[in-house]
C-alpha cells in the first residue's frame, strides 16, 4: 500500500469506531454496549459494521477449558471465526465500526500464554482496534461477579462455587482473572483505555469510550 493510501486509510479509521471492550464478569460490558447503542454519535461511527457480541465471541470456552485437555489453540475457533469476517468486512467497507465483546484478554485470563493470541493481537493492531477495559475496585468482587443480583434466579453462583471448589476459591480466581487481562494488554500492540465501572454510571462510560477514541 502506497504512502498516500496509507494517509487515506488512517483517516477513514478516525472516523470509526474499533474496539475491543473487556472486563472481569460484573464489570458492566452488557450495560455498557447498550448505552452505547443509545448514542447517535456510536450509531454514525459504528457505520456499516456491527457489535459481536459474547455469545461469538467467547460463548462457553470457560467451561470448555476448565474441563478440557486439548491443546490451548483448539479453542480460539470462535475468535478465529469473528476475525475472518471482520476482516471480509473491513477489505469490502474500510469505514466499518466494530465492537467485540470479550476478546483474547479473556482467553489469556483462562490460558495465559501469549504466543497463542500474538497473531490475533497482530491482525486487530492492523485493522486499528483499541482495548477498553472496564475496572472496579476489588471490594465488589464478591457482590458484582460472584453474587450477581440480575442472575439470582440462575444457577451462576453455585456453578462457580463447584468450578473453583469454593467460595473463596472462586474469589482469588476473579481477582486472578482481572491480573491476567492487565498482563494481556501490557503485551498487546494494541492501544488501551482503562475506565472506572465503580459508580455504575454506563451512559457516562458510553460517553468516556467515545472521548478516548484515538483520532
Amino acid at each position: 500500500m502506497c504512502q498516500n493510501n496509507h494517509s487515506t486509510y488512517d483517516k477513514v479509521l478516525a472516523a470509526v469506531i474499533r474496539i475491543v471492550l473487556e472486563g472481569v464478569t460484573g464489570a458492566g460490558k452488557t450495560q455498557t454496549l447498550h448505552a452505547l447503542n443509545q448514542n447517535p454519535d456510536f450509531v454514525r461511527l459504528l457505520g456499516p459494521g456491527r457489535i459481536f457480541e459474547e455469545e461469538q465471541t467467547f460463548g462457553e470456552a470457560m467451561t470448555e477449558i476448565g474441563t478440557s485437555s486439548q491443546p490451548g489453540g483448539e479453542h480460539l475457533h470462535r475468535m478465529e471465526n469473528v476475525l475472518a469476517e471482520i476482516e471480509r468486512i473491513s477489505h469490502q467497507r474500510a469505514d466499518a465500526g466494530f465492537v467485540l465483546e470479550r476478546f483474547h484478554p479473556s482467553y489469556y485470563a483462562l490460558l495465559p500464554e501469549w504466543d497463542l493470541y500474538a497473531d490475533i493481537d497482530q491482525r486487530l493492531a492492523r485493522l486499528g482496534f483499541t482495548t477498553v477495559l472496564l475496572k472496579f475496585p476489588a471490594s465488589a468482587y464478591a457482590a458484582r461477579s460472584l453474587d450477581r443480583e440480575e442472575l439470582a434466579e440462575t444457577p451462576w453462583s453455585e456453578d462457580l462455587h463447584r468450578l473453583f471448589g469454593s467460595r473463596s476459591n472462586a474469589l482469588e480466581a476473579i481477582a486472578r482473572s482481572v491480573q491476567l487481562r492487565g498482563d494481556a494488554i501490557e503485551r498487546s500492540a494494541l492501544p488501551h483505555v482503562e475506565l472506572s465501572t465503580a459508580d455504575r454510571d454506563w451512559t457516562a462510560s458510553a460517553r468516556a469510550i467515545l472521548a478516548a477514541r484515538p483520532t
